[in-house]
């Protein structure tokens, strides 16, 4: 090897230490500075900074710049600029050289390196279309289910999420060559896809199915991975899935408690101590409000939420006053008024309220075609299973 290409291979691998790019630890600054947080401005933008000039991220500086109207530090952006030109044209150099005188591993791998680079910079429009380049070369399957991920994180990391749609169906029409491994990350991507599309059920089914293998750590630590999975299963789930996926998960339990919050607010709602509920709700709800995911779904998520624990607490009587309910809640009977009626006139509750015995009735009859709705439903399931279970015993 010449002392030029030596020159070459130094300034290819300098800082690129093992880190997975984007980098999502940025993603609450990020986020945070888009809703215009005040009170964590200079902590926020102070931390994407030192991320800037540590990676030599011009084009990402420049993207923020221009979106959050910052004054742009000239002399900044002119070294961090000539540090990439100057990296670029040795991509271009050793991919060119590839193409004429190596072999298409070569060329694969320089083009690889390439598209990394541009996303470790935070060029997002040539990371995405290095990335693109570099799946059409590649022949074997891991690499292509590499690019595509990354370019779903890229996706996730600036918001875009109708272009997140576009490769994500990619994927997904691809699924059944994946291994393992990666299927289980895509189950991930997919319950952040249904979380943005506020399909809790969806994603509440697709991540409890992975609690227990869990490797998607480039996209996010496993503790927001646990906040997803328990909010999204309080929300979707019945009492039966939430204390055997949740509850009683031991992945679920060795960390809830690091999740300020997230463990009281699960427990107070599955045993009853609604008051409880309530005052924890509002720390969880400034949670949600800052989450990138959930926070367009802050009303959503607290209706469905209140719904649920309204339900739950009725479901053991046929009748309450207003004053115990209220009492149980920590509210007052105007708030509960207000909020019961919402629900019941748009079919969400089924009971009714007597204002002047100041009473909550339960709908009987509702509850009774549910449960025959539910026998009904479980039968034809035992039916199902029975007629596949004779279907492999007759073969």
């Amino acid at each position: 090897m010449s002392g030029k290409d030596e020159q070459k291979d130094a300034v290819l691998e300098k800082d690129f230490e093992m880190v997975d790019y984007p980098m999502f630890e940025l993603l609450p600054a990020f986020h945070r500075l888009k809703e215009r947080e005040a009170a964590t401005f200079s902590t926020d933008k102070a931390q994407l900074i030192k991320a800037i000039e540590r990676h030599d991220m011009a084009p990402f500086y420049e993207f923020l710049c221009s979106l959050f109207e910052w004054k742009k530090d000239e002399s900044l952006y002119k070294k961090l600029k000539e540090k990439n030109d100057k990296q670029l044209k040795i991509f271009d150099e050793v991919i060119k050289n590839a193409e004429e005188n190596e072999g298409e591993s070569e060329v694969r791998e320089a083009l690889q390196r390439k598209a990394l680079y541009y996303n470790r910079i935070g060029d997002k429009d040539k990371a995405l279309e290095a990335y693109q380049v570099a799946y059409e070369k590649t022949v074997g399957m891991g690499g292509k289910m590499n690019s595509v991920l990354t370019i779903l994180r890229i996706c996730l990391f600036f918001g875009d999420f109708a272009e997140f749609k576009i490769h994500f169906d990619k994927a997904k029409s691809m699924e059944k060559q994946w291994d393992w491994e990666r299927k289980n990350k895509l189950k991930v991507y997919r319950g952040v896809q249904n979380i943005i599309y506020r399909d809790f059920k969806a994603a509440s089914d697709e991540l409890l199915s992975v609690v227990a293998t869990f490797t998607a750590e480039e996209l996010m630590p496993f503790n927001s991975f646990v906040f997803y999975t328990v909010l999204s299963a309080m929300v979707a789930q019945d009492r039966h899935t939430l204390k055997k996926k949740v509850m009683d998960s031991p992945e679920i339990y060795a960390v809830i408690k690091e999740i300020p919050h997230l463990s009281e607010f699960l427990n107070s709602y599955y045993n009853g101590k609604y008051a409880e509920f309530m005052r924890r709700f509002v720390d969880i709800l400034d949670a949600v409000k800052s989450d990138p995911y959930m926070d367009k779904h802050v009303r959503y998520f607290a209706r469905a939420m209140r719904l649920n624990a309204y339900r739950q607490f009725l479901q053991s009587y046929e009748s309450v006053t207003m004053a115990a309910m209220g009492e149980a809640f920590g509210v007052d009977t105007d708030f509960l008024d207000v909020e019961l009626s919402s629900f019941i006139s748009s079919g969400k509750l089924n009971c009714k309220i007597d204002k002047v015995k100041g009473i909550i009735e339960a709908n009987q009859e509702d509850k009774r075609n549910t449960l025959y709705k539910d026998i009904i439903a479980q039968g034809d399931l035992l039916l199902n299973r029975m007629q596949k279970l004779s279907k492999v015993t007759d073969m």
